[in-house]
């Protein structure tokens, strides 16, 4: 049986790298600024929530949330110069 992913060795010729499984997909990224308490919302096309979305954030108090064609964010403070980042594994 063939096994596909990637794989990756050192110059010695051993693996330092294996990933025979799924490999995440870069989708998009979003910067934003948001208020303390308000939700904002980032279209992502095919986007559904399946367990095959990941959805972070550089502020750890923002929280992501992923829906069909779109994921959200929520703060309960205000946070400036967020970082989103989108990836399909």
């Amino acid at each position: 049986m063939a096994v596909y992913g990637l794989e990756v060795y050192n110059a010695s010729g051993t693996i330092i790298l294996r990933a025979t499984d799924r490999l995440n997909r870069y989708v998009t990224q979003n910067n934003f600024n948001i208020a303390a308490g308000q939700t904002q919302t980032f279209a992502v096309s095919g986007m559904v929530p399946d367990g095959t979305w990941v959805v972070t954030c550089s502020s750890g108090s923002v929280s992501a949330t992923v829906n069909y064609g779109y994921y959200s964010v929520y703060s309960p403070y205000a946070v400036n110069n967020v970082y989103s980042l989108v990836l399909r594994v």
